[in-house]
């Protein structure tokens, strides 16, 4: 047997639970129907209206960065409530708060609203969180970033102390600028070119910038103090590496110096001004001049040792000369030396001292060394004259003749000559004795 009705309703269509349901119409069919007797064709029964589930979609504004999540409606329909039966009668009657998920560039973000509140005569017939979500788009923020002037004094670097100006920044936002000069080198009209980025938590990429330059900037010359190493040599040695102390400021990052450490034109003795013609056009140098001591070279002087004959001239005295400067000799000396002695020709056989002294030079420390004079005896042959006598007489005067030689200065002989010793007939020699 089958059961089937024309019609059932609600008495209402409000939501809501064990709600009334008359139902009309009710008939039965089937082979068997006439075993049944139908007693009426209306019915009442109970059912539940569930409510309905409803979302909400928003209309949100574009917006540029402004540091924060707030959102704006776009002009119209703030909020679009998605499913209602259409006729229902239902408003939004609390807008509620909304917001982006974050702070930072992007498309398509999501907007979040809640504590939305519905009204109307329908809205207890619908299921609805409160909640909606949107879309937007947060666009950068353009800001000019501008170097500012500076002036400094050289250090190696393009560094600058400028902070670049910017244009505002928002919520709490930091600037991270800086700013460079074009070179290192000193100069006026210099370039400076700002760079960096703010600290947005979105490493700056909340912003667009326009960098504007400056090109007032100045580097002065650091000031360097150099000051010369004095130096000396001897006379005639080749001059010493001259050098040179930096005893104020410092050279910076690699910097070197060019030109050279000079000196006044000179050799002989004497103080000759160190110069200098070291340059670096990053630096304001200040010299202070040294000084190279020529000191004098060490001569001797030596008396050759001389000898002569007894009763001769003297011999031409000499020296000579040890320490000269290559190229020199005694002829370059200011004062020749001047060799002396005591000896003469009457000076008896002995030895002497000669004597050297007087030589000056400017360039040179001299010293002395005497010579010796030797007088050696003179040559001098005696011969004995023979002698002869009878036995029994006295000896004859031993005499003798100088045939070789002569006695000089007035000089005599002193002694006598002797034989030797005998009376018997015979032939004695005579000899020198103590002649």
């Amino acid at each position: 047997m089958i059961l089937a009705y024309t019609s059932a309703s609600f008495l209402d269509k409000t939501a809501g639970n064990g709600k009334e349901v008359n139902v009309s119409g009710i008939s039965i069919s089937g082979p068997k129907v006439g075993n049944y007797n139908l007693l009426s064709t209306t019915a009442v029964t109970t059912a539940n209206i569930i409510k309905k589930p409803i979302t909400a979609t928003l209309n949100i504004n574009n917006k540029i960065y402004n540091g924060n999540t707030n959102a704006v409606f776009s002009s119209g329909e703030h909020i679009v409530l998605n499913g209602l039966i259409s006729g229902d009668e239902v408003t939004v009657t609390n807008e509620g708060s909304k917001a982006f998920i974050n702070k930072h560039v992007g498309t398509g973000k999501t907007v979040n609203a809640t504590s939305i509140i519905l009204g109307g005569g329908d809205a207890g017939n619908y299921e609805f969180n409160g909640t909606g979500t949107g879309t937007a788009n947060i666009t950068q923020r353009s800001i000019t970033v501008t170097a500012v002037t500076d002036t400094k004094t050289y250090n190696g670097t393009t560094d600058s102390a400028g902070i670049p100006t910017t244009g505002a920044l928002q919520g709490s936002d930091t600037a991270d600028f800086i700013q460079t000069y074009d070179n290192k080198n000193v100069g006026a009209s210099k370039t400076l070119t700002p760079s960096g980025i703010v600290n947005d938590g979105n490493e700056g990429n909340n912003y667009s910038y326009t960098f504007g330059e400056d090109t007032t900037g100045e580097v002065t010359p650091a000031s360097l103090t150099i000051t010369a190493d004095d130096q000396s040599k001897t006379y005639g040695n080749p001059d010493p590496e001259l050098t040179y102390q930096i005893t104020s400021g410092s050279l910076f990052n690699g910097d070197t110096l060019t030109g050279s450490l000079e000196r006044v034109v000179g050799e002989n003795v004497g103080e000759y001004t160190i110069t200098s013609t070291l340059e670096n056009s990053n630096y304001d140098i200040t010299f202070i001049s040294g000084t190279l001591t020529v000191t004098p070279a060490s001569l001797t002087i030596t008396a050759d040792d001389q000898s002569k004959t007894y009763g001769t001239a003297n011999p031409v005295l000499t020296a000579s000369y040890d320490g000269f400067v290559e190229g020199e000799d005694e002829n370059v000396l200011d004062t020749p030396a001047s060799l002396s002695t005591l000896v003469n020709e009457t000076s008896s056989v002995d030895a002497y001292e000669i004597t050297v002294s007087g030589a000056t030079d400017a360039n040179y420390a001299i010293s002395f060394v005497s010579g010796t004079l030797t007088v050696t005896p003179a040559s001098l042959t005696i011969t004995a004259d023979a002698k002869n006598k009878t036995y029994g007489n006295p000896d004859p005067e031993l005499t003798y003749q100088i045939t070789s030689g002569s006695l000089v200065n007035g000089d005599a002989l002193s002694g006598s000559l002797s034989r030797v010793a005998g009376e018997n007939v015979g032939t004695y020699a005579i000899t020198q004795g103590d002649l």
